[in-house]
């Protein structure tokens, strides 16, 4: 049995607790873009405060940084930040592509139950192909008022929660 710790398993926890909590993505509108006038863009930190996935990954001082940089949106910004960090930039890609995935089909409005319905299934994939527990991503689940987890026992986690409602 290995009972070596997973090294993206905080990372993972960390992301699943505050988004859980946060209930929603960090998004912020597309006004301006003549591609795309209407919907939402992510943010790894909107107007709100709101953060996303690689967000909530940064250091007060990191979200600091990107604020002077005018919330620099682009991944050449962040990624140096997440790296002094000391996260893998590849699985923090992972946890933010979870993040951004529900978010692009919103057109007029963000339907944060939808997407924490959505990022919850993709981070329930993030975990499996990583071999993470979910254990804090399914307390935390269980935590939110109004939302609804199947939890059963499974050899590989520990837990596997059937759909969220």
């Amino acid at each position: 049995m290995d009972t070596e710790p997973n090294k993206y398993q905080p990372d993972f926890d960390t992301v699943s607790r505050a988004l859980v909590r946060q209930g929603r993505p960090a998004v912020h509108p597309r006004s301006g873009d003549p591609e795309h006038p209407h919907g939402f863009m992510c943010a790894y930190l909107a107007s709100d405060g709101a953060r996303c996935a690689a967000g909530h990954l940064l250091t007060d001082v990191a979200v600091d940084v990107l604020r002077e940089l005018a919330g620099a949106a682009d991944d050449a910004g962040v990624r140096p930040l997440l790296a002094a960090g000391g996260h893998d930039i590849s699985f923090a890609v992972d946890l933010q592509m979870a993040h951004d995935g529900p978010t692009i089909d919103f057109v007029d409005e963000v339907n944060a139950e939808a997407w924490l319905i959505e990022w919850v299934d993709r981070m329930r994939g993030v975990a499996r192909r990583y071999g993470l527990d979910t254990a804090v991503l399914e307390a935390e689940l269980l935590a939110r008022q109004g939302m609804t987890v199947t939890v059963t026992a499974t050899a590989s986690t520990g837990l596997d929660a059937g759909g969220a409602s």
